[in-house]
């Protein structure tokens, strides 16, 4: 046994003690969703396609390339990128431009770290064919409010979305994006595709709701 694995086995141990009954619950929520995997039928995908060309470019993260010029907030000097707790990315499959979660935003800017960033790397809102959400947390939907809410955003204030597709694993709302809620695995376009939505439960926040984004290069 690694010491990761020493370490995380130590950790169970000692939450199992100091907070049984949400262990217990969590054991019960893991125990419904490998259920509802296990009596779910996902259909494949025969008409997926292909696309040739496919790239990744992470807008919003923890950390950033030592040369970038980044800071997290507070560190001082103005960074060229901005970190944070969150997670958004913008995958380029040939022609196609998706935003695969909007960031935290945690203090509610405008422009936010993901705008900010966006704007660093030369890409508009603009520039967008679709918005995948891949769960409803607030590092994921732009924030707690947003999560509370159940709707997205890219900023503190209103970022125009045109009525692009918004792909998401649960009913969620937004004022511009035309919002559809992915209820099993699907083709999304040529090529890329949605798992549907799949539910886990995680310690101390409770079952999630998620989807990934599949892409066939």
């Amino acid at each position: 046994m690694s010491l990761t694995d020493k370490a995380y086995e130590a950790y169970w141990s000692a939450s199992g003690l100091v907070r049984p009954f949400t262990l217990a619950r969590y054991l019960r929520q893991k125990k419904a969703a490998d259920q509802e995997w296990q009596s779910s039928h996902p259909q494949p995908l025969d008409d997926l396609g292909t696309v040739e060309k496919l790239s990744v470019l992470p807008l919003v993260e923890f950390y950033a390339a030592p040369n970038s010029g980044a800071a997290r907030d507070g560190d001082g000097a103005a960074p060229r990128f901005r970190t944070e707790s969150g997670v958004s990315y913008l995958v380029r499959a040939d022609g196609k431009n998706i935003l695969f979660d909007v960031g935290y935003n945690q203090l509610r800017e405008h422009p936010s770290p993901l705008l900010h960033n966006m704007a660093a790397l030369g890409v508009s809102p603009d520039d967008l064919d679709a918005v995948v959400i891949s769960h409803i947390h607030l590092d994921h939907v732009g924030g707690p409010h947003c999560q509370a809410q159940r709707t997205f955003a890219l900023s503190a204030e209103d970022v125009d979305l045109r009525g692009i597709p918004a792909y998401t694993p649960a009913p969620m709302t937004h004022a511009t994006a035309k919002v559809e809620t992915v209820t099993q695995g699907r083709r999304l376009s040529e090529g890329i595709a949605s798992t549907g939505p799949l539910t886990r439960a995680i310690w101390l926040m409770g079952p999630a709701t998620e989807q990934s984004l599949l892409v066939n290069v």
